[in-house]
Order: structure tokens, then C-alpha cells, then sequence
């Protein structure tokens, strides 16, 4: 029998706490291990999916370089898009949902405005709701992360502040950063409960 490795350990236990504080359902996300697609993931957020983030377009493209060093291919594609999320769009749709990056990228097109912000104006929220469910669906917390966004701001889903912490709670527990920001912000806000 092979020992567990203390890596495989804390994932696990990641795993049951994200269970134990508001993710009942097996589909728990998991924290990404692949280093590539983990750097590509914030190069994307600090690009496309970020509100409000100010355009660094050099210290953008220094972050997909790094995920393209890690071996993500989407990194290494970046040029073809790097600050524009239609252009974005085109190159991750036929991806999703076998990628479920992709799928994640394309909800923020669906429901975002050119400045990172979730917008009931925007093209299609409940469609991109619907991206990041089958982001989330296949255990990726970004998704997750995104689902619970939009319950926070009754946009693309029903405002719904306990769905809201489920998803961005599950997204926290699987090391997606900014699900732990959105978390901080619903205890902030007397919505953590």
C-alpha cells in the first residue's frame, strides 16, 4: 500500500470541510492541482474576470507567460485575446464544457460588462449562469465561485444570500481565492449565515 502524501492529505481535508460548512451535495469541488491551468486561471481573472481591475496589460501578459511556462496551452495562447473577453469567448467556447475553464470564461462573457462587473445588462446573465453551473458541475471552483457571485447580486440567478455562501464557500474551500473574498464579504455584509 502506498502512503498518502501530505499534498493528497490536505486536499482531502479540504474536501470535508467544504462538505461540513454548507456543501452537502457530492459534487463538491476539489482544489485544482494542475500548476498550468492554476496560473492561467489568474491570469484570466486579472484580465477578464476581476471588477474593476485596472487594465496592466504588461503585468497581465507576465501572468499568462508564467501559466504558458507551467505548460497550460490556453497561457500560451493568450496573445489572441489578452484584454478583450468577445474575443476570449470565441477562443474558449468550443472548449466547454470539456474544459471547464472554459466554460467559466465563458460565463464571465455572458454575464459581465467590459469592466469585469456582473451587469443585468449584460448579454446573457442566465447564460452565464448556466456556464458556471457546468463549470462547477464538473468540480471546478471557479465555477462555483461564479454561481455564487451571481446569487449575491440577484443577477442571472434569484437572489439568494444561503445559495450564495453554498457556492462561494465551495469555491473558498477548493482555493479559489476570490470565493474567499466573496465569502469575507457576505460575513461583512451579515450574509454569512
Amino acid at each position: 500500500m502506498t502512503p498518502i502524501t501530505l499534498r493528497t492529505f490536505a486536499s482531502l481535508m479540504v474536501a470535508v470541510i467544504a462538505i461540513l460548512v454548507g456543501s452537502p451535495d457530492a459534487r463538491a469541488a476539489w482544489p485544482d492541482s494542475y500548476e498550468g491551468r492554476v496560473a492561467n486561471l489568474d491570469a484570466l481573472r486579472w484580465d477578464l474576470g476581476y471588477p474593476g481591475v485596472g487594465d496592466n496589460a504588461a503585468y497581465v501578459k507576465k501572468l499568462y507567460a508564467r501559466a504558458c511556462d507551467l505548460k497550460s496551452s490556453n497561457g500560451c495562447n493568450a496573445s489572441s485575446w489578452q484584454g478583450d473577453l468577445d474575443k476570449a469567448a470565441a477562443y474558449f467556447r468550443a472548449k466547454c464544457p470539456k474544459d471547464p475553464q472554459a466554460c467559466v470564461v465563458m460565463g464571465w462573457s455572458k454575464s459581465r460588462d467590459n469592466w469585469g462587473n456582473l451587469s443585468a445588462a449584460s448579454m446573457d446573465p442566465k447564460g452565464g449562469y448556466g456556464y458556471f453551473k457546468k463549470a462547477c458541475d464538473k468540480a471546478y471552483a471557479a465555477g462555483c465561485t461564479g454561481m455564487g457571485e451571481m446569487h449575491m447580486a440577484g443577477i442571472g440567478a434569484k437572489q439568494d444570500w444561503r445559495a450564495a455562501r453554498k457556492y462561494v464557500a465551495e469555491g473558498c474551500a477548493a482555493k479559489d481565492y476570490y470565493g474567499c473574498y466573496l465569502l469575507g464579504n457576505l460575513y461583512e455584509k451579515g450574509r454569512g449565515v
